[in-house]
């Protein structure tokens, strides 16, 4: 059956459908110039579609988002609790767990954002149980990735392994996937970093960069770049925990650098990149502060406290 079939036949607009197998497919080949054509064209669409067809729940979803970035984190859990709540009254249990991994994981960022990391790794935890009612590979996949990284915050190492790996075994083989897969080997890296395996996570970086590279060029890709960003912030960890600070300082540039791209790219001010930029600034601060490169420190930290300025609520930035 033909993709637009398919979506036709799911109520999805065969036309959005067509452009997002058309990415698909551009990827698979290996046309990267292709694939960030269609990448926009798929962007373009779906504003058109939001601004054309406002329902009640894309209202109240930017709604929330609004919130989210300004800081008003009871605002957007009231409404992330309320999507929980309708999803878990749908009576088929294979779309209900589906339909409620997603609530879980905002609620799980909001609880992030106000330091509350316990609470933020146990409601990802369910999202994961959640998902895993309808055995679909990627979707669950999806949901461990951000488990993962909650599960380190919180020290829980192995599981983040665990985590990590389980959702790079059920994605499938086809290079439409290779960017999400190079996230989860970034979260698998990461761990093996905590774990002292530093061989272990010097593999996972070199293959998680060959998945990443044929992207690269999508420079107005913010997941594209955000991914480059993480690459480089473990590659320069790395780098330093080994005592090569030549190496790790270049490192620790290009990964601030990619960090501020994800920002222009967005045009404005947003929490999630924000939240990436802040963290890269204080640990390459606490890097060069090690290394004896004092106003390197001071000067990171001084921008570093321009971004909490900015969002004085999110204990993320404290």
């Amino acid at each position: 059956m033909a993709a637009t079939e398919e979506a036709q036949r799911d109520g999805v607009d065969p036309e959005f459908a067509a452009l997002v197998h058309s990415y698909a497919q551009a990827v698979d080949e290996g046309r990267m110039a292709d694939a960030q054509e269609a990448s926009a064209a798929v962007m373009t669409e779906a504003l058109r579609q939001a601004q054309e067809n406002p329902t009640p729940d894309l209202l109240r979803s930017l709604i929330a988002g609004k919130a989210e970035n300004e800081g008003e984190w009871e605002v957007a859990r009231r409404i992330f609790q309320e999507q929980l709540d309708e999803a878990t009254k749908l009576p088929d249990p294979a779309i209900r767990g589906c339909c409620q991994s997603r609530p879980l994981l905002d609620l799980a960022r909001i609880s992030r954002w106000e330091g509350k990391h316990e609470q933020a790794y146990e409601l990802a935890k369910s999202a994961v149980e959640s998902s895993r009612v309808r055995d679909w590979g990627f979707h669950i996949a999806w949901t461990l990735a951000p488990f993962s990284t909650y599960a380190l915050r919180t020290g829980r190492v192995d599981e983040a392994l665990q985590a990590a790996d389980e959702g790079l075994s059920l994605l499938g083989d086809g290079r439409a996937q290779d960017l999400f897969r190079a996230q989860l080997m970034l979260r698998r890296g990461e761990s093996l970093l905590h774990s002292g395996r530093d061989s272990d996570a010097r593999l996972t970086l070199n293959h998680a960069w060959e998945k990443i590279e044929p992207f690269s060029g999508m420079s107005d890709a913010t997941g594209v770049q955000a991914t480059i960003a993480d690459w480089w912030q473990l590659e320069a960890k790395l780098r330093s925990k080994q005592g090569d600070w030549p190496q790790a300082r270049q490192a620790w540039e290009s990964a601030v650098a990619f960090a501020h791209h994800v920002i222009e790219t967005w045009g404005s001010f947003e929490l999630r990149p924000a939240v990436a930029l802040a963290e890269v600034l204080a640990e390459y601060a606490d890097a060069a502060a090690a290394a004896g490169e004092s106003p390197r420190a001071t000067a990171l930290r001084a921008e570093r406290a321009s971004i909490q300025s900015m969002a004085p609520r999110c204990e993320a930035l404290q």
